[in-house]
């Protein structure tokens, strides 16, 4: 019989690393951006604390792109969201991080 041994096995943590729903790339939390849905719509959550689901995308600007051409958000958040919501928020990109 086979002794058990309490050797603590080290893994890098993911607990702080999110995929970006454009590129797929897992990255921390401090490299993405993350989008809710509030009463007023779909907003950026700058503090990352806001409860609720939420979807993550990197700041690169094509990755910003990609999920405003393809739609990303509606899988995300199972639901169709308007296009006015994802001019919306490009423009709020725009303004904040271009």
């Amino acid at each position: 019989m086979t002794e058990k041994t309490n050797r603590t096995v080290r893994r890098k943590s993911k607990l702080h690393e999110r995929m970006c729903i454009a590129c797929g790339n897992y990255r921390g939390k401090e490299a993405l951006l993350r989008i809710i849905k509030t009463e007023d719509g779909f907003v950026f959550d700058h503090g990352k604390k806001a409860g609720g689901r939420g979807a993550y995308v990197c700041m690169d600007p094509a990755c910003m792109e990609r999920m405003c051409a393809k739609r990303l958000l509606n899988r995300s958040f199972r639901m169709t969201i308007p296009e006015d919501a994802y001019r919306k928020l490009q423009e709020d990109y725009q303004r904040i991080y271009g």
